[in-house]
């Protein structure tokens, strides 16, 4: 099942939890997604501080529900800007990001930007495609650092829109100067 969480500053974001979890495991499961350590972290849930070692069986917590992230200390996060440039766009989109946020959440970033599938989305810096997991940290991105935004293929359809990877004609038809029209064929 999904819960969202809303940090205390911050974007909210969901996780995926099991049904038998314990609350130690929901941290757990923060700290690999967003980076904060366990002892820094406070779910409330209905205005109750939920216990480490509470199981999710035994709470009122279902799927979809909203919990409350409280970090103490406020856990200071390196803020950083992206210079995003999307393939076949002339803008360039500046985005600030934290360090410790995933390709992945940037890919959902630029999704409700422009619209885009994530799955269609490749992320490269330097020439090297940026992996979902990994952190803007882990990639080496720093403040103002540039990222390149290309598109994958529709993995059902071709170019030409057919169906299949069959053979396939290309047919070319060219105008000298002369005005004559000349056809090839591939």
């Amino acid at each position: 099942m999904d819960i969202h969480l809303h940090p205390s500053r911050g974007i909210p974001f969901s996780i995926e939890v099991g049904y038998f979890d314990t609350v130690m495991e929901i941290k757990e499961k923060i700290r690999k997604v967003k980076g904060i350590p366990i002892s820094l972290q406070t779910l409330v849930f209905k205005g109750n501080v939920l216990q480490n070692q509470l199981n999710v069986h035994y709470s009122d917590i279902l799927d979809q529900s909203h919990i409350q992230l409280l970090i103490a200390g406020e856990f200071s996060r390196t803020k950083i800007q992206l210079l995003v440039n999307i393939l076949g766009s002339d803008c360039l989109l500046v985005l600030e990001m934290d360090v410790k946020e995933t390709i992945q959440t940037l890919k959902e970033i630029i999704h409700r930007i422009k619209g885009i599938p994530v799955t269609r989305l490749v992320i490269h810096a330097n020439g090297i495609e940026l992996q979902d997991s990994k952190s803007l940290q882990d990639c080496e991105l720093r403040h103002k650092s540039k990222v390149d935004v290309s598109f994958r293929l529709s993995s059902t359809t071709t170019s030409s829109g057919n169906v299949g990877s069959g053979p396939r004609k290309l047919k070319i038809n060219a105008l000298t100067r002369c005005e004559l029209k000349r056809s090839y064929r591939k």
